[in-house]
């Protein structure tokens, strides 16, 4: 952890930019950029800059996190029938993420799995052209439960 408080409003003002620069030493050739937060606005990122590389390395990794680990966030919803149901979560691993749609009473719907990857990960699945109503969707990693919740269809 290089810096754990801070704060770009405070840093740089509301609606500003402002450009920071820690130095870091990678061991492993792997960098990992992590934005953990409560429920502020996601940072939006415009460039990441390796200033220099003085290892023995062939490629350095990098990935970039948005938000807490294991936080999914669907978007819209309310969703239209017929369109698609879009997610984004942020894994520390690599992982398989089972999507469970179940309707009011109870009854699965729609299963499917999708490959998470370490990092910020953004996932779509179709609504299945559902009706109108109120639905409820599981998401899990391996052994636990990351999203449980309704989902509206308009």
């Amino acid at each position: 952890v290089v810096r754990s408080d801070l704060d770009l409003i405070t840093e740089f003002g509301h609606l500003s930019g402002g450009m920071l620069s820690y130095p870091v030493n990678v061991s492993d050739g792997e960098l990992t950029i992590s934005f953990l937060h409560g429920p502020v606005q996601q940072p939006l990122v415009n460039a990441i800059e390796v200033m220099s590389q003085t290892t023995n390395f062939t490629s350095l990794k990098t990935s970039i996190v948005f938000g807490k680990e294991n936080d999914l966030k669907i978007y819209p919803n309310p969703i239209r029938s017929g369109t698609m149901i879009n997610m984004v979560l942020n894994s520390a691993n690599n992982e398989i993420l089972k999507i469970d749609i179940f309707d009011i009473k109870g009854a699965k719907i729609h299963s499917s799995k999708k490959e998470i990857l370490s990092g910020s990960n953004f996932i779509s699945i179709p609504s299945l052209n559902l009706t109108s109503g109120m639905y409820i969707l599981r998401a899990h990693l391996t052994s636990r439960v990351v999203y449980n919740r309704k989902l509206i269809i308009e």
